[in-house]
């Protein structure tokens, strides 16, 4: 999985975390269907924790 890719998941876990509407984010991703959002949702707080781990390890 690429950064940006990485990035999008984060994103719409972090905007569905917080309780922002799951369509607003399919529209703001660009998301084809409500189904293609919830898929990239990391699901926790801790999957999120998980994407920030690889991405500060990646030495970018």
């Amino acid at each position: 999985m690429n950064i940006t890719h990485m990035m999008r998941h984060a994103f719409v876990t972090f905007a569905i975390s917080a309780r922002m509407n799951e369509r607003d984010v399919m529209n703001y991703v660009g998301h084809a269907t409500i189904t293609m959002t919830q898929e990239y949702n990391l699901g926790t707080i801790e999957g999120l924790d998980k994407v920030a781990n690889t991405l500060h390890n990646a030495n970018l």
